[in-house]
């Protein structure tokens, strides 16, 4: 998790198998600068809904908080999603326990090569 690429194509086909929902957005905008709260840094971003890929469309889209570190057990690590915060960049939402996205490989680029293996997957998926 603490490497440049947290979340390679590999992983891919296990959260597509083991999360209920995944959102193709694009990022309408994202704020400036970094905000801190009680839960830590964060900067606000809003997506637009592309397509549902699996799932419903269920989590807000607007105003979302986008942690800078994410936990995992004991570790601290960097959350990769804020390098994606672009207006324009098409990034892949999985469902995650909150509706701010804070968990490892919760957002993912929504690169060609991304979406065509999530697809591949779901298709794998269905009996």
């Amino acid at each position: 998790m603490k490497g440049p690429n947290q979340c390679p194509l590999r992983i891919l086909p296990g959260r597509v198998r083991d999360t209920q929902d995944i959102l193709l957005v694009e990022v309408k905008n994202a704020g400036p600068t970094i905000s801190e709260s009680e839960a830590g840094a964060y900067r606000l971003a809003s997506f637009r809904l592309l397509r549902v890929l699996k799932g419903k469309a269920g989590r807000p889209l607007d105003n979302v908080w986008v942690n800078t570190d994410i936990q995992i057990g004991d570790i601290t690590a960097y959350n990769s999603a804020i390098d994606l915060l672009h207006p324009g960049q098409r990034i892949l939402l999985f469902s995650g326990a909150s509706t701010n996205i804070d968990e490892p490989c919760e957002a993912v680029a929504g690169t060609e090569d991304a979406v065509n293996t999530v697809e591949e997957g779901l298709r794998g998926s269905k009996p």
